[in-house]
């Protein structure tokens, strides 16, 4: 004989089975939240650590010019280089957003005066205006580098912004592959 209560057991598991594919989508999305806590702090440490790895005070001292200015630039650039590269390769935008958060709490907390140059500089907003154009992306960002630097049409300068802004958004792209959290 069927009693009510196995029918209600029934109806519990017809429920909690259209649930399950929710439920493992949020284990994922939570897996991956953290993934992209990892990425930011890594981005962060990363461009700290950018004027040795990337040689940034010989080239600075080869452009004559303010040096402090171009090493300031060029870590800005870098910067621009980690929100763009999280915007395009990361596997949702929230992860993105998850990850550039951390980046910059991360840089805020390891290095203060670099994270306050950042906010106070509006250098970050003529890269997007020269990305948003849209057209020749890298070759316009190396230019408003040069801008930025103080050489406006200085070859040397805008080469060698436009290969700073592809060697950074290469390895951005290459920590969100390395993490697992690509699109």
């Amino acid at each position: 004989m069927n009693d009510d209560k196995d029918m209600k057991i029934v109806g519990r598991q017809e429920e909690i089975a259209e649930l399950m594919p929710n439920i493992c989508e949020l284990d994922r999305q939570s897996a991956n939240l953290e993934k992209a806590r990892r990425l930011g702090q890594s981005l962060a440490s990363e461009l700290v650590a950018a004027p040795e790895k990337y040689g940034f005070d010989i080239i600075a001292a080869q452009t004559d010019g303010d040096s402090a200015v171009n090493l300031l630039q060029q870590r800005i650039l870098l910067a621009f280089a980690v929100s763009v590269g999280l915007e395009s390769f990361s596997v949702s935008p929230l992860v993105a957003r998850t990850a550039l958060s951390v980046f910059y709490n991360t840089l805020k907390r390891i290095n203060y005066e670099f994270y306050e140059d950042i906010n106070n500089s509006g250098s970050v907003s003529f890269y997007y205006l020269a990305k948003r154009r849209g057209i020749d992306v890298e070759r316009r960002i190396g230019q408003t580098f040069a801008m930025l630097c103080g050489k406006d049409g200085n070859g040397v300068m805008c080469e060698l912004g436009e290969t700073l802004y592809c060697r950074f958004l290469a390895s951005v792209k290459q920590h969100i592959i390395d993490i697992g959290l690509e699109s």
